[in-house]
Formats: C-alpha cells, sequence, structure tokens
C-alpha cells in the first residue's frame, strides 16, 4: 500500500551542496520540488540524526571525499535536468 509523506517528516533544503553531502552520508532524495522558476527545493526523510549533520554542515565541521561529493552533486543536477 503507498503511504504519502507528511511534510513534518521531511527535511527540505534548496542548497544543492548540502543536499550532496546528505546524499554522501546515506540519506536519499525523497522529491525534488520547484516553487520559484530560479530554485530546487530538494526533500530529505527526518531522522533522528539528520539535524545534527545539518548542524555539523553549517559549522563546517564534516569531511567528505571530493569524488563521491561530486558525483553526488553531478547527479542532482541531472535529476533535476530530467524533472523539469
Amino acid at each position: 500500500m503507498f503511504t504519502k509523506t507528511k511534510i513534518s517528516d521531511l527535511f527540505q533544503t534548496e542548497d544543492i551542496y548540502l543536499a550532496s553531502t546528505l546524499m554522501y552520508y546515506g540519506y536519499q532524495v525523497d522529491s525534488l520540488g520547484r516553487d520559484n522558476p530560479d530554485k530546487v527545493r530538494f526533500s530529505f526523510l527526518k531522522d533522528e540524526q539528520l539535524d545534527k549533520l545539518c548542524q555539523k554542515y553549517w559549522e563546517k565541521k564534516l569531511l567528505v571525499d571530493p569524488t563521491a561529493f561530486a558525483n553526488n552533486l553531478k547527479h542532482l543536477k541531472n535529476r533535476i535536468r530530467s524533472s523539469f
């Protein structure tokens, strides 16, 4: 049975670099949205660790493999092009 995700269960960001970082740490994009023609909204399912990870991102306390990060970024850009 298909269940719809509630907006309160989602973390949303328009920051493609944060989205790429979240993907690097194992989160999957739940959906893409666009309210503004110049911005894309990336939605991820929330869990206990997501807020802590985002906090570390903004504090610049995370390390990522540059190649994996770049590959995630390319994947997100391709997904945007194919979705809109």
